[in-house]
């Protein structure tokens, strides 16, 4: 290795890492020839030196890969090297027909998993085993497939808690800016330990080394014409360095004659000198591919494997390729290969594809690698030969792709096979039916707003042949290419109605109106989607069709969600997600539960979340999809807050929130917001939070909640001005620019709340929307709970004064939370409550309750409601608690009037280990006598009864 120390050096700190199982992403960029490969075989070798497992793949430099070609490889080389024994039954099944593990065929429907699925399978099998680590070494990255570059930025998400370091090379000349890869690498830097390393020309002094190395010694004058001409590409160097190996005559004087300009020369100068059977073979071996096999090759030549093998064998003596395997070869570099084929002219070309598709088909083999390159050459060659042959090649190996749930590259081979129909002939029916298939693999793959532009394309031939079926179904891909939050997509909402008055089939029909009735949702009112969903639930009834019934209740219990409705929108969850189970529909059952969920908790049912919770979790752990983990992890840290386990509340949200940006949920960021604005407003205040809350509002400025949001952190942090204008900015014709959606109870409490603090001139117009919800608790969607509307409405009471109504309705509020075992909403009550009582003038009730809030915030570490709750009584309860475990214990006996024996006895401690705990209690807390002791402990919530 010449020169690269400080590569060498990164590289080397990042598998000792790897090691103790912290991975990392490595990508090195730069030109062709710049040394990428040299140093990624480099690291190899020493990876191997220190017992790691070393898999190379590489990305094919033409468009014939199989998806997912270079981690197959890997992985395939990993299990080999550990005997194939980490892997469970279920990642043996999910890797199975990718890898070729086994003979099994194609998954059907029912059991094939989704993509995320296989990806962790796949990480599985590369992070197993007992070895030092794994290094996946991925050659020629910018030529990706899309497939691969998906898992690629999945692994990188994971790879900081693995013993796995990726060590990808690429382009960057081919790479730029709008490239898939460079897209990826955007994605990924958000994502975990990525490191990018561009490799620039070698020094002077090493070209001279590198020189020297290959050629001998050389004149200084020839080797500062190598400096010169190469600047620094290892390379070209050594290509240069081969020829004056080989030159005739006296060096200096051929020297300036001998090297060529560029790189391409040197190897077209190299090419010149074999024999024309050795050219003529390697023409046909760059149209194979940069790896070519010695069959396909002898086929498509029309010549025997002998006569092949010696026709190759000057090359390879040149050094212009090499074996690869038994039967294999590969071009020694990329260069070597792009400047044969390029160099081939077009109608050549086209004639070798030609050949190269017959020979391939002529092997007779269905593998993935044999269909893509089938694929491949037959569509080259279809513009001077037969497209309906390449249509053929090219439907089968989008559909493989389809089926390996690579639909990045199931869409690329559809939109070649969309190429073709227009030289091939296919009928009206055929070509909706080829259009939506592509709009599907291409709405798989992410790219939605390409997916809508072929179901629209779709929509417009199924109008020109009245064709009602497919208008239908144009609608509905239509709709799964929206996200419906917060506004109305009316180019989708005009397509459905449209469809919906052409299908005669009645399960259609349903599907239809459900999805326009959803769709509606967010118009104003909300009440022409109920409309809808009501007659789409009435289709689908009178069509006896269950799988029509559960979407149809689907819809209906989507569109019900207001701050209304709240009971039969449960009983309607209820039925779904009955229904749905037993028709084995699990997507609908997750979903009816997740609605379902936040209801029950909005009713105070706080067992029966917690059932619906676990029943989420094990639905993910069955199905292990990335969405309903992100939905699973949302109610997690819901369930965690309510019941006051903050930390791990933290830890949820936190978690919720980076699969949400892995997964690109464009709702997540708000969850994730509000999820912890409840936690960080008990624990440390808004203050932190007003800037990320402003900037996820610009993001998504139809969720008017998280204005509500925005008002209460200016509120409770002494920026009243603020809040009052974010109030006031809602508060036209009665706050009617609130939507009375599912997020309706939670903005208007919030911002109720933020108009009591403040005292906003809108309090009174908010306690009176809000008082018809009383008796329920404020959801925020669906990850945020934020107590009783009670509590919110008895806040609003009492800074208007009306401490009559405000007692019985925070006194209420209380009840309800302390039977929703909720601590920290119970304690936020308490000082409301503290609040009234310093109004009405009774400051030991409100010093008592305070010290409760204050036991409570420091047993749970909520230090911003503990402060809020000292700063009520002006630091009448004391600033924390200063006793030790053992001293809580005692007090505690202590008021319940167990005497200094009792307490040895109970604790198994001497009488004297008392009688100095209770001398430190007294001491600490400024207090004389066992009553005052006892006072004190019912105060501080210390008291055991």
């Amino acid at each position: 290795m010449v020169g690269r120390l400080a590569e060498v050096e990164l590289i080397r700190e990042r598998l000792a890492a790897a090691a103790a199982g912290r991975g990392a992403v490595v990508l090195l960029g730069g030109e062709p020839g710049i040394g990428k490969t040299t140093l990624a075989a480099e690291a190899v070798d020493r990876a191997r030196r220190g017992g790691m497992v070393t898999a190379w793949g590489r990305c094919r430099e033409d468009g014939d890969a199989p998806p997912y070609r270079p981690w197959i490889q890997v992985i395939r080389r990993v299990l080999d090297a550990r005997g194939r024994p980490l892997v469970s039954r279920e990642v043996s099944g999910l890797l199975a027909v990718p890898l070729a593990l086994t003979d099994r065929g194609t998954p059907g429907a029912a059991d094939r998993p989704d993509r995320f699925r296989l990806f962790e399978a796949m990480v599985q099998a590369l992070a197993g085993g007992e070895t030092p680590g794994v290094l996946a070494v991925i050659d020629d990255l910018h030529r990706a497939d899309d497939a691969s570059l998906a898992f690629l930025r999945y692994l990188a998400a994971e790879v900081h808690q693995l013993p796995v370091v990726v060590l990808g090379a690429y382009r960057d000349t081919e790479a730029g800016p709008g490239h898939p890869l460079m897209s990826a690498l955007g994605a990924m830097a958000d994502g975990g330990p990525l490191e990018v390393l561009a490799l620039q020309g070698l020094a002077d002094a090493e070209v001279r080394t590198l020189v020297a190395r290959h050629a001998g010694a050389v004149p200084d004058k020839v080797a500062d014409q190598v400096v010169a001409r190469a600047e620094g590409n290892p390379f070209f160097v050594v290509e240069i360095a081969r020829l004056l190996r080989s030159a005739p005559g006296d060096l200096p004087e051929v020297a300036s004659e001998l090297i060529p300009p560029t790189v391409r020369e040197v190897i077209t100068y190299r090419l010149a000198r074999l024999p024309p059977e050795s050219r003529r073979a390697l023409q046909a071996a760059a149209v194979l591919g940069r790896e070519f096999g010695q069959l396909p090759l002898s086929q498509t030549l029309g010549a025997s494997p002998v006569a092949v093998a010696g026709a190759l064998q000057p090359a390879a003596t040149t050094g212009l390729i090499s074996a690869e395997g038994r039967s294999g070869y590969s071009f020694t570099h990329a260069l070597v290969q792009a400047a044969i084929y390029d160099a081939l002219p077009a109608s050549e070309r086209t004639r070798w594809h030609e050949r190269a598709a017959d020979a391939i088909a002529a092997l007779g083999r269905d593998d993935d690698e044999t269909l893509s390159m089938l694929a491949y050459h037959s569509y080259r060659a279809s513009f001077r030969g037969d497209p309906g042959a390449a249509l053929t090649h090219v439907l089968a190996a989008g559909r493989r792709a389809r089926e390996r749930l690579a639909f990045e590259e199931a869409a690329r081979w559809l939109e070649c096979a969309l190429d073709l129909t227009e030289r091939a002939v296919m009928d009206g029916e055929q070509h909706m039916a080829l259009l939506c298939e592509a709009a599907d693999a291409h709405l798989s793959a992410g790219a939605a707003a390409v997916a809508r532009s072929r179901y629209e394309a779709v929509a417009d031939l199924a109008r020109r042949q009245r064709d009602g079926a497919m208008l239908a179904r144009a609608a509905l891909g239509v709709g799964a290419t929206v996200v419906t939050a917060g506004r109305v997509d009316w180019a989708l909402v005009q397509l459905l109605e449209e469809a919906d008055a052409c299908t005669g089939d009645v399960v259609t029909r349903a599907s239809v109106q459900s999805r326009l009735a959803i769709e509606l949702y967010w118009h104003e009112g909300s009440e022409p989607s109920r409309q809808r969903s009501l007659a789409a639930l009435s289709t689908a009834e009178a069509s006896g069709s269950k799988a029509a019934l559960t979407v149809a209740l689907h819809a209906r219990q989507f569109t019900l969600r207001s701050p209304d409705h709240l009971d039969e929108r449960i009983a309607i969850g209820e039925r779904l997600t009955e229904l749905a189970a037993g028709a084995g529909n699990t997507d609908l059952s997750f979903q009816g539960a997740v609605w379902l969920a936040a209801d029950v908790l909005r009713r105070g049912d706080l067992p029966r979340f917690r059932r619906l919770a676990e029943t989420l979790e094990a639905f993910t752990a069955q199905t292990r999809r990335p969405l309903w983990r992100w939905y699973a992890t949302v109610m997690r840290a819901q369930l965690a807050a309510v019941e006051g386990r903050f930390d791990q509340a933290y830890e949820a949200t936190e978690a919720a929130g980076a699969l949400g940006r892995q997964l690109g949920i464009e709702v997540a960021a708000a969850y994730r917001i509000g999820q912890l604005c409840v936690l960080q407003r008990e624990r440390h205040g808004l203050a932190h939070l007003a800037a990320d809350i402003q900037a996820v509002s610009t993001r998504l400025p139809y969720f008017t909640t998280l204005r509500a949001l925005a008002a209460l952190a200016a509120a409770t942090t002494g920026r009243h001005d603020a809040a009052i204008w974010e109030i006031d900015r809602l508060s036209g014709h009665g706050f009617a620019a609130v939507p009375r959606d599912s997020l309706w109870v939670a903005t208007t409490a919030l911002l109720l709340e933020a108009a009591a603090i403040s005292r906003s001139s809108h309090t009174r117009t908010l306690v009176g929307l809000l008082a018809p919800h009383r008796g329920t608790f404020v959801v925020q969607g669906l990850p945020s709970c934020w107590g009783s509307v009670d509590r919110f409405l008895g806040r609003g009471q009492l800074s208007l004064g009306d401490l009559e109504a405000s007692e019985p309705t925070l006194t209420g509020a209380l009840a309800m939370e302390s039977e929703l075992a909720a601590p920290v909403f119970a304690a936020r009550t308490k000082t409301d409550l503290a609040r009234l009582h310093l109004r009405r003038g009774n400051r030991r009730a409100a010093i008592g309750l305070a010290a409760e809030v204050v036991a409570t915030a420091d047993r749970l570490h909520l230090g911003a409601l503990a402060q809020e709750a000292r700063e009520l009584t002006g630091g009448a309860v004391p600033a924390g608690i200063p006793l030790s475990p053992r001293e809580r214990e005692v007090l505690a006996l202590v008021s319940d009037g167990a005497s200094n024996k009792d307490i040895a006895s109970i604790l198994v401690i001497s009488l004297n280990t008392v009688e100095r705990h209770l001398a430190n209690i007294y001491a600490k807390l400024g207090i004389r006598g066992r009553a005052e002791a006892a006072a004190y402990a019912v105060r501080a919530g210390l008291a055991s009864r």
